[in-house]
C-alpha cells in the first residue's frame, strides 16, 4: 500500500458525540495558554493597527492563500492536477473550491501532505503576498502525530498499544501544539497584515457500529474520535484567543465518516493507498467547503 501522507486528524466517530470532557491539568493548561494568547492577540491587533489601511473591510474580489496539511492540500481526492508527490494538491480541495466559486482575484493552494506547524511556518508563511486577503490553513495533526497513530490503530494487535499511542498525542496536542499554533498564526498576520485569517478543523474520520476489517474496532475508533474532539478544541481555542475565526467541520462529517452506510461515507478507508483516511471529494466539495463558506458568504 502506498504510504499515505498524514494530515487529517486523530480520527472519529459519528452521530451526536461531544467533545470529552478536559482532564484538571489540561484544562489549566489551556486557561494559561488563553492569558498568553491575549497578549498574542494585541499583538497582532497592534500590527493591524499600524498597517495603512487595514481598517478598511476586504471587498470581493479577493486574494486569498490556503496554508496547511493534506486536509487543505486536497489529498484523498484522487485528483492530483496541481501537484503530485509529495505535497497531492488537488483542484478539488476546500481551497481551489472556494476560489472558484467566489471569482477570487488570485488563488495561491500553498498547503502540503505531510505539513506540520513548523513547515508552514518555514516554507509556506514566507510565500504569502502582503496584499492577501484571506487566509485559510488546517494544521494540527502531524504535529500530534496522525499517521503513526492511524497506523498503530488500524493494526496493532492489542488494544492498549493504540491506546498509548492516542495518550501520546494527546500529550502532544495540550502542552506542544498551542504555542506552536499560535506563533504560527502571529507569523501569517505579519506576512498579511490585512487578511482575515480562518483556521479550519478536521472531522471525525469513524462512525461506531459494525464494521470490516482492517478498520479499527469500535473501542478504537472511540478513542480515536475522543482524541479528534480533543485535537478541534485545543485548535479552536488558541484560535479564538488569537482573535481569529474557528471553522468547526465535524457537525458537516456527522454520518459521513467510514463505516457509514454504502455511497454516504465521505472518507477514504485504511486500503486507499495515498488517499488512506482522507476526505473524498465529496467530503472537500460537501463538508469542507460549505462549512467555510458558512462564515465567508
Amino acid at each position: 500500500m502506498t504510504r499515505p501522507g498524514p494530515g487529517s486528524v486523530f480520527s472519529g466517530t459519528s452521530g451526536t458525540a461531544r467533545p470529552p470532557t478536559l482532564p484538571p491539568m489540561t484544562t489549566r493548561l489551556l486557561r494559561l495558554f488563553s492569558v498568553l494568547l491575549c497578549a498574542v492577540a494585541l499583538a497582532v491587533a497592534l500590527t493591524v493597527a499600524a498597517s495603512p489601511g487595514a481598517s478598511a473591510a476586504a471587498a470581493p474580489p479577493v486574494d486569498y492563500v490556503a496554508l496547511g496539511d493534506s486536509s487543505a492540500s486536497g489529498q484523498g481526492t484522487g485528483l492530483y492536477d496541481l501537484s503530485g508527490s509529495p505535497c497531492w494538491r488537488s483542484s478539488a480541495a476546500y481551497g481551489p473550491l472556494w476560489a472558484q466559486r467566489h471569482a477570487a482575484r488570485s488563488f495561491d493552494l500553498l498547503a502540503c501532505s505531510g505539513a506540520t506547524t513548523l513547515d508552514v511556518l518555514a516554507t509556506q508563511v514566507p510565500q504569502i503576498p502582503r496584499d492577501t486577503d484571506l487566509v485559510t490553513l488546517t494544521i494540527g495533526g502531524n504535529d500530534v502525530g496522525f499517521w503513526p497513530i492511524m497506523q498503530t490503530c488500524t493494526f496493532a494487535v492489542d488494544d492498549q498499544v493504540c491506546l498509548a499511542a492516542i495518550g501520546q498525542g494527546t500529550v502532544i496536542a495540550t502542552t506542544v501544539l498551542p504555542l506552536r499554533l499560535s506563533a504560527l498564526l502571529v507569523a501569517i498576520h505579519r506576512a498579511a497584515p490585512h487578511a482575515r485569517v480562518l483556521v479550519l478543523g478536521y472531522p471525525r474520520l469513524f462512525e461506531l457500529g459494525p464494521c470490516p476489517a482492517p478498520v479499527p474496532n469500535e473501542t478504537r475508533r472511540t478513542a480515536l474520535n475522543a482524541g479528534a474532539d480533543l485535537l478541534d478544541q485545543v485548535i479552536g481555542t488558541v484560535t479564538l484567543a488569537v482573535g481569529d475565526t474557528f471553522v468547526d467541520v465535524r457537525d458537516r462529517f456527522t454520518g459521513h465518516g467510514i463505516c457509514a452506510p454504502a455511497g454516504q461515507d465521505w472518507i477514504n478507508g485504511p486500503l486507499a493507498g495515498v488517499d488512506t483516511y482522507h476526505p473524498d471529494r465529496d467530503g472537500y466539495a460537501l463538508g469542507f467547503f460549505p462549512a467555510l463558506t458558512a462564515f465567508t458568504g
